[in-house]
């Protein structure tokens, strides 16, 4: 073997061994490197573990609190309902009294056409007695007249019974108010005292005196049917008059009522419109939040989906460690024939088949650097998944940035929908 060939076969082992060092220095740099990065992602892991089980607590709680405002939304739906029907039962009260306030005027109408007709006949009938009685004066002065004429004659040419004649007479004129008639009947009655003789004409007298006292009490009992007539209408007036106040008294309570029953029924409207854009809002709401809660639960998803490419990564930087485990094995074991064959190189004289080994030994170097090559690779990936991971580490900060608003949004409506529920509370206890 010549001297050219052992100094090729010594720098060619010497290049061996300077790549050999330096694929063991980066294989030992990468495995620090690959060591320090999986520390660091499962301390990452642990933390997005925390946060995941703090998050499902409070997923828990916003769950419950969601059930318990949909309980007290169904507890508000059913004192609407119930306020509805109060409401419709006020407006049936309020129809039945307007209905019993419509017959009050019809029959108060009927009472005022009766209480016009029964002035009507009671002014009739008082001008049938005005007229009767100015009939009866009429004809009573007429039969004094004629009687004062016809006694005259009488005593002028008979002289008998005209005493008694002239007494009646001066009564009922003094009666009827005809005093200068009367005194008359007295200047008579001197005279025929005077005359001191009385003859003849007392059977036609008396006769005369019957006739005119049954005229006289015909036409007294017109005047007493007359008089009956007008007390009854007078009465009649009277209870048309209570009967009217009473039924105005009436009216004007039924009227009082109606306006009671409207003010109740307009808080009624008033309240059951306020419970209505209460509820509306406290809906609107309630859908706000529970659109907030998809986003928080679409995001829970996002980060499950995340941790599983966290493991995914985890499982392939474990494959990868034990890649490069095998590779530095790998590595050791062709050191170990590197030194095997310088040994062999030392104590051979083949040089052929010293080169052939080489060769082999450079084909696996070369296919050690292709599987560094794509460890490099890998683990560039692995530090742009790493990367990724850091980014959604951000996008998982923000959805607890999101959670804990959403969480004092929800405080803030459960104390909105307190204090509603007070107030409903407040407006039912007095009618209840």
């Amino acid at each position: 073997m010549s001297a050219s060939g052992l100094i090729i076969i010594g720098e060619v082992f010497l290049v061996l061994v300077g790549i050999g060092g330096f694929l063991f220095y980066y294989l030992n740099n990468l495995n620090n490197e690959l060591r320090s990065s999986n520390d660091k992602l499962r301390e990452k892991l642990k933390d997005e573990k925390r946060r995941a089980k703090g998050l499902r607590v409070k997923i828990q709680d916003q769950n419950k609190t969601i059930v318990e405002l949909e309980k007290k939304i169904e507890n508000i739906d059913g004192r609407s309902d119930s306020s509805q029907q109060a409401l419709t039962e006020l407006e049936s009260e309020y129809q039945s009294v307007q209905q019993q306030l419509e017959e009050l005027e019809n029959s108060n109408q009927n009472l005022q056409q009766q209480l016009s007709n029964l002035e009507k006949e009671l002014e009739s009938s008082h001008k049938k007695a005005q007229q009767l009685e100015s009939e009866l004066n009429r004809s009573d002065d007429e039969n004094y007249e004629e009687l004062y004429y016809d006694l005259k004659n009488s005593i002028a040419y008979n002289m008998s019974g005209g005493d008694q004649v002239l007494d009646v007479l001066r009564d009922r004129l003094r009666e009827n108010g005809n005093l200068a008639e009367s005194e008359k009947l007295a200047e008579l009655k001197e005279r025929y005292n005077s005359l001191g003789e009385m003859v003849g004409i007392v059977s036609e007298v008396e006769l005369f005196v019957d006739i005119d006292e049954e005229e006289e009490e015909n036409e007294l009992e017109k005047i007493e049917e007359a008089e009956s007539i007008s007390s009854d209408v007078n009465d009649t007036l009277k209870a048309a008059k209570a009967l009217e106040e009473s039924s105005g008294k009436m009216l004007e309570s039924k009227e009082q009522e109606v306006a009671k029953l409207t003010s109740e029924l307009v808080e009624a409207l008033a309240m059951n419109k306020k419970l209505s854009g209460d509820l509306e809002i406290t809906n609107n709401q309630l859908l706000a939040f529970v659109a907030k809660a998809r986003t928080f639960q679409a995001q829970k998803e996002q980060i499950k989906m995340h941790k599983a490419t966290q493991n995914q990564m985890h499982r392939n930087f474990v494959n990868l460690n034990a890649d490069y485990k095998q590779l530095t094995r790998k590595h050791k074991t062709l050191e170990a024939r590197n030194e095997m064959l310088a040994a062999q190189l030392r104590n051979s004289s083949e040089d052929n088949e010293t080169i052939n080994k080489l060769e082999v030994l450079r084909s696996q170097l070369e296919d050690t650097e292709k599987v560094m090559d794509r460890l490099i690779i890998e683990k560039e990936m692995l530090e742009q998944q790493f990367l990724t991971v850091s980014e959604e580490s951000l996008v998982h900060s923000e959805s607890t940035k999101a959670l804990e608003r959403l969480t004092s949004e929800h405080q803030l409506l459960e104390q909105q929908f307190l204090e509603v529920l007070n107030e409903l509370d407040a407006d039912h206890t007095p009618s209840e």
